[in-house]
């Protein structure tokens, strides 16, 4: 038994622990805004039940609005997943930049055949415009 040595030794939280416990806060705020874009958006934001409480919102001729699949909560521009690594949840999940869209044209949007412009400061809390992506 080392002299210097008083009392037990007391091990810091591993790193499963903490990262366990950071998983779960995030988990919480994910829940809450993810709820809010629901509330907000619906289904989906282009659908035409959704057109009704988005009034300012624009949506170009062209743009194919049959919605399918579940609805799934996406990220724009500069709040996507992989622009986001490393931020805290709170800074990585806002309404103002996440709504909600259909597989559909989530899948539109991720492909570019969807642009999704923020019009305004607002973010997707906001007006956006929505406009079909000609290939050229």
């Amino acid at each position: 038994m080392n002299p210097d040595i008083h009392g037990p030794l007391v091990k810091g939280k591993t790193r499963k622990q903490i990262k366990a416990r950071r998983d779960r806060a995030e988990a919480r705020v994910k829940k809450s805004v993810r709820q809010l874009c629901v509330d907000r958006d619906g289904y989906c934001r282009l659908s035409s039940e959704a057109w009704e409480n988005h009034p300012d919102d624009w949506h170009d001729d062209a743009l194919n609005d049959t919605c399918d699949g579940p609805a799934q909560w996406a990220h724009l521009h500069s709040h996507r997943r992989s622009q986001t690594r490393g931020q805290t949840a709170t800074r990585r999940h806002t309404t103002f930049g996440s709504l909600m869209l259909c597989v559909e044209h989530h899948q539109q949007y991720d492909a570019h055949q969807l642009q999704i412009l923020i019009v305004g400061n607002d973010g997707c809390d906001g007006s956006l415009e929505f406009r079909a992506r000609h290939a050229s």
